[in-house]
């Protein structure tokens, strides 16, 4: 099986997408690791 330009593309964009999810999440928990996991408080 080989992969097209587009498989590739689709591959490579994924990565990407979830690196930059990861990135951000991870530099909101930095702020204060408390409040991340107890949702700034704005649960109900």
């Amino acid at each position: 099986m080989q992969l097209d330009l587009l498989d590739w593309s689709i591959i490579v964009a994924s990565l990407v997408f979830s690196l930059v999810i990861g990135l951000y999440f991870t530099k909101r928990a930095s702020r204060s690791l408390s409040e991340f996991f107890t949702a700034e408080g704005s649960l109900p």
